[in-house]
């Protein structure tokens, strides 16, 4: 199949199947939750199970343009969180803006990649099936410096092995193959027309169609182009 690129000049592109539910939302301001008294300066959240116990934790990215530890926060259980203390993923520090959870290793188990903005390292953490996670501390993903926004992982070339996509602002982009086992080795690839688009994107979005074609969604600021890449089946080329 031939590669395409396609720009287009919205800044925002919905696609929607929408059925209406009446719902109720309660703020939330219980004194003793962590998650609603606890102050930073907070770039996003992630809902995930972490110790998989089949109820949802919470983990929030802080620090943006301040250096900040990162929260995870425990479901309890009984409608309220633990806030986590120890553990490289909480008191890493980072201008965190976001986070993407995957199972990148097959081992079972969630592991985590943060973003962190203003030319900081980005973070990548191999889970535990508990709070503990490991911190990966060579490699491409957590040398490479830019100002990073967002990432998404995806299996770019079909192998069944996750790989990652990482939006810088005003920079090239990253990418890296996962080699799969036995190390699952993420291998950064730096050919290719989407990684050399220096625009100010702030949004990476890998999506698996019903043709198993793999699409990269770029979305841009104000004043730049928002770029929907449909790759061919050379991953080496970020072409799908």
């Amino acid at each position: 199949m031939s590669t395409k690129f396609f720009t287009v000049s919205l800044t925002i592109i919905c696609f929607s199947a929408i059925q209406s539910f009446s719902q109720t939302l309660t703020k939330i301001t219980d004194a003793n939750n962590p998650v609603v008294n606890d102050v930073f300066n907070s770039g996003g959240g992630s809902w995930i199970d972490v110790n998989n116990d089949g109820y949802l934790e919470l983990f929030v990215a802080h620090g943006n343009d301040a250096s900040q530890n990162n929260s995870l926060y425990l479901n309890d259980k009984r409608g309220g969180f633990i806030k986590v203390q120890t553990g490289a993923l909480v008191n890493d520090g980072g201008t965190s803006i976001g986070s993407v959870w995957a199972d990148f290793n097959h081992d079972g188990k969630l592991d985590a990649f943060v973003t962190n903005r203003f030319n900081f390292k980005n973070f990548l953490y191999l889970g535990s099936d508990d709070t503990v996670f490991t911190k990966i501390t060579t490699g491409n993903p957590v040398t490479d410096v830019a100002s990073s926004n967002s990432s998404s992982w995806v299996d770019v070339d079909n192998d069944g092995d996750l790989d990652l996509f990482v939006v810088n602002f005003g920079a090239r982009h990253f990418f890296y193959r996962n080699d799969g086992a036995p190390n699952f080795n993420l291998t950064k690839i730096d050919t290719g027309l989407v990684l050399a688009n220096n625009g100010n994107s702030i949004v990476a979005h890998g999506r698996i169609t019903t043709t198993i074609a793999r699409r990269i969604f770029l979305s841009a600021t104000v004043r730049t182009r928002t770029i929907i890449c449909l790759p061919t089946p050379d991953a080496a080329r970020l072409h799908l």
